[in-house]
């Protein structure tokens, strides 16, 4: 999958270009490039049907590009929410991740003056909207053909989190597989 003109926001000499990758496929895709860079991931969550990973790419210049999402296998289904995340401490600080529920949710640290981002993804007939807690929805949408759906948060913490409960909740409960959900923080 290519997803071209894919919006980085403004330039900076700190900014990281985070890439939630929803993927209709049991296995996560191989790799996911930024610009043509390749980009680390951090987490992934998968429940033998839909798979959901968050990557990341030290970005300095440029506003926007395209996102290459490879894999071993044929989705049924592909999606990415990108994030602008400026930082001085590129290192993950915590991921988290969730697949065996009908409300996505788990926990998470985030270090004081720190950044968290989120990733949700579900398979459905219908598009599916969702109540985040915990961190503040960024986009929900239906993915490609309209058999899945996801949604993406993120938030900027002054104090540090321990512990953190972060939850995305369906407006529609699952009937086929639950959501998978993943989470990274990054420090200042």
């Amino acid at each position: 999958y290519s997803f071209s003109s894919v919006a980085f926001g403004a330039a900076d000499a700190k900014r990281l270009v985070v890439v939630g990758v929803s993927y209709g496929l049991s296995t996560g895709p191989t790799s996911v490039t930024v610009a043509g860079n390749g980009a680390t991931q951090h987490v992934e969550a998968n429940n033998g049907e839909e798979n959901s990973s968050i990557w990341s790419y030290a970005l300095a210049s440029g506003t926007s590009g395209t996102v290459v999402v490879a894999s071993s296998g044929s989705p049924t289904g592909a999606g990415i929410i990108v994030w602008r995340v400026i930082t001085s401490t590129p290192t993950v600080s915590d991921t988290g991740s969730d697949n065996d529920s009908a409300t996505a949710s788990t926990t998470l640290d985030i270090p004081a003056a720190g950044v968290a981002v989120g990733n949700v993804m579900t398979r459905s007939n219908t598009d599916r909207t969702y109540t985040w807690s915990g961190l503040t929805e960024d986009v929900d949408a239906a993915i490609d053909t309209g058999d899945y759906s996801h949604t993406g948060a993120s938030k900027a913490f002054a104090a540090i989190q321990s512990g953190l409960t972060i939850s995305a909740t369906p407006n529609i409960a699952p009937t086929h597989r639950y959501p998978v959900m993943a989470l990274v923080s990054w420090g200042p």
